[in-house]
């Protein structure tokens, strides 16, 4: 992409300020429109011109107005391809300008400090090609991206990277820029020639730099490059999963388990993780085909037991539902999801059935500060409740 334009540069330093104040889609729209207008008039010129049989003096009036219509054509084309040109890097430039995660080295001849006391774009433009340690040119590239001349920015960088090979802040500033100018794909395929080349600690590195500024989404963007090299697949998918369990994106989570489970099918966190999706997205099926898995292992997750029995349970089988209910442990009896889905299984069996022997879990909870009533939970432990359940079974 071809970002940085001498024109555009003057304008967007010079007048950034006052361009910031005013709906730059605004003016374009209406400079599209006299493009519009100029056009059909040139047009209508044009359709007379060819009309006309006989020739066009020189000093026609008619033949001056063409000239001067073309002349004001040449220059709103001009002008309205110039600000389409530079809504590029005008649109990006503020969140470019205030970002607070490029990051310095130190040098002596180009420091931060001496850097950020540049206020004039034509100065900054006069650094280009200066420097010669990578410091240098990784602070030169942030100045640079800071005042969107995001080529200049993106060839520092990249310099920087060959003086000092792989070098991980000047590559995690790089990665950045393509981020923050939503160049999504050309940040994979840098991060994937990295992840290639670059050294594990200088990985690490990255992953450290990226974590400690909270950069969730370029994480993700280095995961996902990941993920696509040989023998690192798991370990990204693992990572991937967990960021979209987060973000309670459940079908992104389910789609990386599932990518996990196709080549580990005995990975602990996958299929436990996957018990616990397949119960959030309503999947009963694949609850039990995983649940049962972990059941015969030594990898049993907390309240599995009432996972299974709640999956058998809205399958409609019932009485499966309660042979695993009475397998429950008694430490996980005490909540009130399990004490509910009990009720409801032993009611789907019987509307009067006896609801005691759940009695003794919830004088526990009360005791333990749960505020419910007793009859509020198990309806048929008195005669009333008895009889509106009665009524119900006969559709009274």
């Amino acid at each position: 992409m071809y970002r940085n334009q001498a024109i555009c540069d003057a304008i967007h330093r010079e007048r950034y300020a006052e361009f910031r104040k005013q709906d730059y889609q605004k003016i374009t729209k209406h400079l599209r429109w006299l493009f519009a207008e100029q056009k059909r008039i040139i047009c209508d010129a044009i359709y007379k011109e060819h009309c006309s049989k006989s020739k066009t003096h020189q000093n026609d009036p008619k033949r001056k107005n063409f000239k001067l219509n073309w002349r004001a054509f040449l220059f709103i084309l001009g002008l309205t391809s110039l600000l389409n040109l530079c809504i590029y890097p005008i649109r990006e430039a503020e969140a470019l300008e205030n970002d607070i995660s490029f990051l310095y080295l130190n040098s002596a001849e180009y420091s931060q400090a001496e850097l950020e006391k540049i206020t004039s774009i034509w100065k900054v433009r006069q650094l280009k090609g200066k420097g010669i340690s990578a410091e240098d040119k990784n602070n030169l590239g942030v100045i640079f991206a800071k005042n969107s001349f995001l080529d200049d920015a993106e060839f520092a960088w990249k310099e920087c990277l060959k003086i000092s090979e792989f070098h991980p802040v000047c590559f995690s500033n790089l990665i950045r820029m393509h981020y923050l100018i939503d160049e999504y794909e050309i940040a994979k395929k840098e991060i994937t020639t990295y992840l290639k080349n670059a050294k594990k600690d200088q990985i690490q590195q990255v992953r450290k730099i990226l974590t400690t500024q909270n950069r969730r989404e370029e994480t993700i963007l280095l995961l996902d490059a990941q993920s696509k090299i040989p023998g690192m697949e798991v370990a990204s998918w693992d990572e991937l999963s967990t960021y979209f369990l987060e973000k309670q994106d459940y079908e992104k989570a389910y789609f990386y388990l599932e990518k996990i489970l196709q080549i580990e099918p005995y990975h602990k966190n996958a299929r436990a993780s996957m018990v616990l999706l397949a119960h959030d997205l309503e999947k009963w099926d694949d609850l039990l085909m995983f649940a049962m898995n972990l059941q015969s292992t030594d990898d049993k997750i907390p309240d599995l037991n009432y996972y299974i029995a709640k999956a058998y349970y809205e399958k409609r089988n019932y009485s499966e539902a309660l042979e695993w209910i009475r397998k429950s442990p008694e430490s996980e009896r005490e909540t009130f999801p399990f004490v509910e889905l009990w009720k409801r299984i032993l009611l789907s069996l019987n509307p009067t059935s006896d609801l005691h022997p759940i009695l003794p879990y919830i004088k526990k909870m009360q005791s333990k500060g749960l505020q419910i009533r007793e009859e509020d939970i198990l309806p048929t432990l008195n005669s009333s409740g008895r009889k509106t359940m009665e009524d119900i079974k006969v559709g009274r």
